[in-house]
């Protein structure tokens, strides 16, 4: 797990995507029960896809989940549509074009830390400024834009609310997610792969926590060639020790258990996000909720 944990920004706040408790963060959500323990012995067949400049993942879930990147950009994209006709209702143009088409771009999965050595030996811990929604450039737009801009922001989100907050929610999708993940952590290959690594990080000389697998908090508070130096070691060996690979092919195989085990759910979700994709897309085009 790493210092600095992927983020999104979606309409009612901030949520954890690809990214497990780093130090300091705060407990998971518990309003979802745990699952029941799964076999994935069936599974022993299916891997994970990893884009190791990118830091990406692809993983079974993903087509079911209210957090991937399309349906992000799709949520964004209804807010900016109902934001900006509130703001032409008021007589301002809209912002320019491309803040309003860019797709959103997934940030590194660092559920088991960072394992991007070309973002860590750039940017350390942190994200590289192009993931993420775009923000909206306003300054160039003038006062009088900026300050009735939020109010048309929040506005937006309120028309959308009972959407946002089923997206928002511990849904199936969310508890599978959750769960795969704890499973890979406790269980006997996830522990061996994530020792292996750590191995590899102190052989580096760079100190990681007691739990031995997040780096020491202390790290933050160094300069920044510290830092680099730090998450890149942390990501090197995620890749030579081949842990970050079997890691995600844990997770994998996990989620795929868990989803054949949850199939009635899961289609039920996913009718849900059908509905909601509709409206997101009736919004896009009209600028309205119908």
């Amino acid at each position: 797990m790493s210092i600095i944990a992927g983020a999104m920004v979606t309409a009612l706040g901030v949520v954890l995507v690809s990214c497990a408790g780093s130090p300091g963060d705060p407990e998971p959500n518990d309003a979802a029960s745990s699952l029941p323990r799964v076999s994935i012995d069936e599974f022993a067949g299916v891997t994970a896809h990893l884009d190791f400049i990118a830091g990406t993942v692809e993983l079974p879930l993903a087509s079911l989940s209210t957090q991937s990147a399309p349906y992000v950009t799709r949520v964004n994209r209804a807010i900016d549509a109902l934001t900006d006709s509130c703001m032409q209702q008021k007589g301002f143009l809209s912002p320019p074009s491309p803040d309003r088409n860019s797709e959103f771009a997934e940030s590194e999965n660092r559920e088991f830390g960072q394992w991007s050595v070309s973002i860590a030996s750039e940017f350390g811990f942190a994200l590289p400024p192009n993931t993420g929604h775009p923000p909206t450039d306003t300054l160039a737009l003038g006062v009088p834009y900026n300050a009735d801009f939020p109010g048309c922001m929040e506005d937006a989100k309120q028309q959308l609310i009972d959407s946002l907050e089923y997206l928002e929610a511990p849904n199936i999708d969310f508890q599978i997610g959750r769960d795969a993940h704890q499973f890979v952590v406790e269980s006997t290959e996830g522990r061996e792969a994530l020792g292996r690594r750590a191995e590899c990080i102190e052989q580096k000389g760079v100190i990681l926590d007691p739990n031995r697998i997040e780096l020491s908090e202390q790290y933050l508070q160094q300069p920044p060639e510290t830092q680099i130096a730090a998450a890149t070691a942390e990501a090197e060996c995620a890749v030579s020790t081949g842990a970050i690979q079997e890691l995600f092919n844990l997770q994998a195989r996990y989620q795929s258990a868990l989803m054949r085990d949850h199939e009635a759910a899961l289609e039920e979700h996913r009718t849900r996000m059908d509905q909601i994709a509709r409206t997101l897309d009736s919004v896009i085009r009209e600028g309205k909720v119908r």
